[in-house]
């Protein structure tokens, strides 16, 4: 039976769910996937502490998430140094303004990325200020109003508690 921080049944859910909202598919161009990798990484690692469990489920809903199933599992991991890297050098406002900028003004995209790190801030049930910070930071980069937001935290709470 599928616990609530089971990766697998959190993967699960998220994939029937995305399916059947159109998520982006394999067309999407890279440049966009790397972004939503991006927005998914930084939220999991926000607080600066991946908690046990939550870079395998990390990992597992990135590689499977619509779009993304066919990533290689090495090249994920350099992202992720790479994020950190970058996150180090330009600070986490600037990277959520690039990647804003490479989703560019598509509200389908820019909401799949705040439902992405919704999802990644809300895995260990908790949401520390750091990052309610970052997930506020993204709803005003994205452009994303306070009525979709929490529209969207209503469909991860409904998702995490459905299993």
């Amino acid at each position: 039976m599928a616990t609530k921080n089971d990766p697998k049944s959190v993967r699960e859910r998220y994939s029937d769910w995305a399916k059947k909202r159109g998520a982006p598919g394999p067309t999407l161009p890279p440049e966009k996937s790397a972004a939503l990798v991006e927005t998914m990484v930084i939220a999991a690692c926000i607080d600066g502490v991946l908690v046990e469990g939550e870079a395998t489920a990390l990992r597992t809903m990135i590689l499977s998430t619509p779009g993304f199933e066919g990533l290689d599992r090495d090249g994920l991991a350099r992202t992720v140094d790479s994020v950190a890297q970058r996150i180090a050098k330009e600070g986490i406002e600037a990277r959520v303004a690039a990647i804003a900028s490479a989703l560019g003004d598509e509200p389908s995209l820019r909401e799949e990325a705040f439902l992405l790190a919704t999802a990644f801030v809300q895995f260990d049930g908790e949401v520390g200020e750091e990052e309610q910070s970052f997930l506020d930071e993204l709803q005003k980069i994205m452009k994303i109003s306070d009525e979709r937001a929490s529209h969207i935290d209503a469909v991860v709470a409904e998702l995490r508690a459905s299993s």
